[in-house]
Formats: C-alpha cells, sequence, structure tokens
C-alpha cells in the first residue's frame, strides 16, 4: 500500500481556506501537512525465518452518518465501528496500549472521538493514550494512516502489546483495526 497526499499546494490551500478549516485567526482548524508513506502487507502466515514487526487481528468498516450534528454523527459512526471490532474474536483478550489515530487537528474529531471511546471504554487503553499524526506532521491526508500506523509501532516497538488503529475520509468512510506487536526478545513483557 502506498499513499502519498499534500494540502499544501496552492489551490488546495485556498479551498481549505474558503471552507475556513485552516488553522489560523481563530481557535479551531487544521495545519495543512504533506507526507507518503509505503506500507507492505502480508496475507497469512510469514515465510519461515521471517518474523513480520506487527499482525492486524481484527478489523472493520463503517460510515458516517449524514445527521446535522457534525460531531454526533462522526461520534455514532466511531462508536459503531468500534463496537463491531470489540465484538470480534480475541479482540477482547487485551486492551490496546494506545490509541493511534488520522485525526486533522480539528476540535470536531477530537469531541467525537471522546464520546465514541466513552461508549466502548472496555476496547480503550488505560490509561488513554492518543497517538495522532497530526500533532506532529499536520493533515496529511491520505497519507495519515501510514503515519498513525508508524506512530503506533514506533511506541510498541519498546513496550509489545496492541493498537487500536481508526482513521476517517473525506467521503464518510471509516475503518479501525487492532494491531499487534509482539515481543521481540524472551525478555520482553506483552
Amino acid at each position: 500500500m502506498l499513499a502519498a497526499d499534500s494540502l499544501c499546494d496552492a489551490i488546495t490551500l485556498q479551498q481549505l481556506g474558503e471552507r475556513d478549516r485552516v488553522l489560523g485567526s481563530r481557535r479551531d482548524g487544521l495545519i495543512p501537512g504533506e507526507a507518503a508513506g509505503a506500507l507492505l502487507l502480508a496475507h497469512g502466515p510469514a515465510p519461515t525465518g521471517e518474523r513480520p514487526l506487527a499482525r492486524i487481528i481484527a478489523c472493520t468498516l463503517g460510515q458516517v452518518g449524514r445527521g446535522p450534528e457534525r460531531v454526533q454523527a462522526l461520534a455514532d459512526g466511531l462508536g459503531d465501528v468500534f463496537a463491531r471490532l470489540a465484538r470480534q474474536p480475541h479482540v477482547g483478550d487485551r486492551r490496546p496500549r494506545c490509541v493511534a489515530s488520522c485525526q486533522t487537528g480539528e476540535v470536531f474529531e477530537a469531541r467525537a472521538f471522546s464520546y465514541a471511546a466513552l461508549r466502548q471504554a472496555p476496547l480503550m487503553p488505560e490509561p488513554l493514550v492518543h497517538l495522532r499524526a497530526c500533532d506532529s506532521f499536520g493533515d496529511t491526508g491520505a497519507a495519515a494512516p501510514a503515519l498513525a500506523l508508524a506512530l503506533a509501532l514506533h511506541r510498541l516497538r519498546a513496550h509489545p502489546g496492541r493498537a487500536l488503529l481508526y482513521a476517517s475520509g473525506e467521503d464518510g468512510a471509516l475503518g479501525a483495526c487492532v494491531l499487534d506487536v509482539a515481543a521481540t526478545d524472551p525478555g520482553a513483557t506483552p
């Protein structure tokens, strides 16, 4: 999988500005960014002698409804995706150590996640550790899922365990998965 996006070209910046989505004089908005990410994904067992960095143990897709209230529509969509993910086999065995997301940095996304997380508290890390690619890179559009995955892998390399990853698209598509990073040495704790 390869993704690249740039929200820093003149036309995109003008469109974002016309929709009042750029962080500026008001306290809410996004910081336009650009990035690229590449992931090598495989299905099935690893070749003999090879060890994957992580395994996706469950995933699900959903859609944001078209409700009049943006926060509520996203919270309901995320809540539904998280609920379906929580019902999948082996997901309830252990809590994730962190959540990694593709939030843009806009307040409505943080509020919607808070509502959805409270509805699915058993699926959330305790304490809640939320890694957002936008905190380091700005809004990177289509490349944000690869960056969120990289942030989760970086965090879990030192302390193996699970991460909950989720993303949403401009078209209302939602996706979430539980990623498992196994210990790389016998002395590491899961």
